[in-house]
């Protein structure tokens, strides 16, 4: 990544998302890399103010999909205009092609 500030949105359920999400936030910090965490759920992503910083999407797996949560709060984000953005997704088992 290129060392810019990272804005870290996370959807967990049982806390498995979120315990990785912490994880790569202590990683990037090691690295000196400024990081936020946000809740997807209590975000409104029309609102989010990204300015220069690395959009950051963690979220769980449910049947090749995820939640709609999720989904609404990817499609309702501003436009990217090459934004450079990162996720990860956590699944029980695996996670078998989620589009």
């Amino acid at each position: 990544m290129s060392g810019r500030p990272v804005k870290l949105y996370v959807f967990s359920g049982t806390g498995n998302t979120l315990a990785v999400a912490l994880r790569v936030a202590e990683v990037l910090r090691l690295n000196e890399v400024p990081v936020e965490l946000f809740r997807m759920e209590k975000s409104i992503p029309e609102q989010a103010e990204l300015g220069e910083a690395v959009l950051g999407l963690a979220f769980p797996v449910a049947c090749w999909a995820s939640y709609p949560t999720v989904t609404r709060f990817i499609e309702h984000l501003p436009e990217g205009y090459g934004r450079e953005v990162f996720m990860f997704a956590t699944y029980e088992r695996f996670t078998a092609g989620m589009q």
